[in-house]
């Protein structure tokens, strides 16, 4: 949660006006998806304790799991949170 809290206040400091990035604005390096990984970066430098949260959901029971990182599925965003709500 601090990792959060100090991501946004960055963001908000340095990228004013970005918005929330999709998975393909980082891989694309949009510019909403540097200014997410740059305010991403700079929150790990300064709580280095962060531990990246990963969430994949189950297709065939629909379950959301947190920590059980699939490379092959993508939600299309890197805020774990928003997907817990979406799906």
């Amino acid at each position: 949660m601090l990792h959060e809290a100090i991501e946004s206040y960055i963001g908000g400091k340095d990228h004013p006006g970005a918005q929330e990035p999709t998975n393909d604005d980082v891989k694309q390096k949009t510019q909403d998806g540097e200014a997410y990984q740059d305010s991403h970066n700079q929150a790990n430098a300064i709580d280095p304790r962060h531990k990246q949260v990963f969430a994949t959901r189950d297709p065939s029971t629909h379950n959301v799991y947190l920590n059980k990182y699939d490379p092959n599925f993508d939600f299309g965003s890197p805020n774990p949170q928003e997907f817990l709500f979406k799906y």
